[in-house]
């Protein structure tokens, strides 16, 4: 059997056209899945995030702006990175 799913913990799915895959999307992170949703990001080597969903749609949902410019948030992450 044939699965999109790229993690477990995450609604996220891979998005193929022919044999070529194209995209990942999935549901805008809550709070407790952050870290695991930019972790995929590094191990699926993302290069580019689209949010389709509006400011008006994420405050009604009592999420935060994690992917607008300026937010801050009391964690941290800390990346390295060397060119192989």
């Amino acid at each position: 059997m044939l699965s999109t799913n790229v993690a477990l913990n995450l609604s996220t799915n891979r998005v193929t056209i022919g044999e070529d895959e194209v995209a990942i999307m999935t549901q805008y992170p809550k709070d407790n899945q952050i870290e695991d949703h930019l972790r995929m990001y590094l191990q699926e080597k993302i290069d580019h995030v689209r949010v389709f969903s509006s400011d008006k749609d994420i405050e009604y949902r009592g999420l935060k702006k994690y992917f607008f410019p300026g937010f801050c948030t009391e964690r941290s992450v800390s990346v390295q990175s060397e060119l192989t």
